[in-house]
């Protein structure tokens, strides 16, 4: 059913609100979103997109490309968590636009969901990345696009991260334990500023804060890594210390127990093999 048009403006009218203030807060609005850019692109596309994605992270962008969330979305409702995931979680939508997108019902979902935030903040929300000239519903022939055939991966990443504000860096130069070293060093910055964006954002919202408190779910899932180890650690060996002095301890208990050691145990194997490669 079509939003009634008092009410579609009222609903403008307060995102752009919204918006106005997040500019405003300058660097901090980062905590708004959980990822800079989130990637829509049909399988046959896949092996272009991947190298894209590749060279995002390198540049310390954050994106959304569902060969780096497999055991994220494992489980989950896809229909209603990609719905979040192309509407809400991202502060731009790469569009990669093909005849093989154009005809999958997973990309128009995708689509439709992206689509429905471009509506709704009137911003430019979506970013069109053409590999052929297909048409598709809503995508207006005046929105400027880039044409994949003229671009590499590491091309259409650099003008990605020139969108998002986000210093594209420069292929390193130097013998190769020069260049490992630098690497480590951009991941340590990498993994400081989304924990110092994670904190800010727990401190601030106290909604936000009560979930990821219960140890699992998407919003504990937003937390860095070794926040997540660190956490499940404390918790379970608070939870062992506590059922060790009760003489009967309730099954239900006993059970989450075991859940969020299991959930533990595969998060550190996780974080020692990237400590490790």
């Amino acid at each position: 059913m079509p939003f009634p048009l008092k009410q579609l403006a009222c609903q403008r009218q307060r995102s752009e609100k919204v918006w106005r203030i997040i500019d405003a807060m300058g660097p901090s609005a980062e905590s708004v979103h959980q990822y800079d850019v989130c990637l829509s692109f049909a399988g046959e596309q896949r092996n272009y997109v991947e190298e894209v994605a590749r060279d995002l992270v390198g540049r310390g962008v954050r994106v959304f490309y569902d060969g780096y969330e497999v055991a994220n979305l494992w489980g989950k409702d896809l229909f209603e968590h990609l719905d979040y995931v192309y509407s809400k979680s991202a502060r731009y939508c790469v569009i990669f636009v093909s005849a093989d997108y154009a005809r999958k019902v997973w990309t128009t979902h995708e689509r439709k969901s992206a689509q429905e935030r471009a509506l709704i903040e009137s911003q430019d929300y979506i970013l069109p990345a053409r590999f052929d000239d297909t048409e598709l519903p809503g995508l207006r022939s005046t929105v400027g696009y880039v044409d994949l055939r003229n671009f590499r991966p590491s091309e259409l990443a650099r003008l990605i991260a020139d969108k998002v504000g986000t210093e594209a860096r420069p292929v390193q130069e130097g013998p190769p334990v020069v260049r490992g070293a630098l690497d480590q060093q951009n991941q340590r910055e990498a993994r400081e500023r989304e924990l110092k964006i994670f904190l800010r954002r727990l401190d601030k919202d106290k909604r936000f804060r009560e979930e990821v408190m219960k140890g699992q779910g998407p919003a504990f899932n937003q937390a860095p890594l070794e926040w997540r180890v660190d956490f499940l650690r404390v918790m379970v060996n608070a939870m062992a210390s506590a059922m060790g002095k009760k003489i009967r301890v309730p099954e239900a208990d006993r059970l989450k127990l075991q859940m969020l050691t299991a959930e533990y145990e595969r998060l550190r194997d996780q974080q020692l093999r990237l400590e490790g490669g």
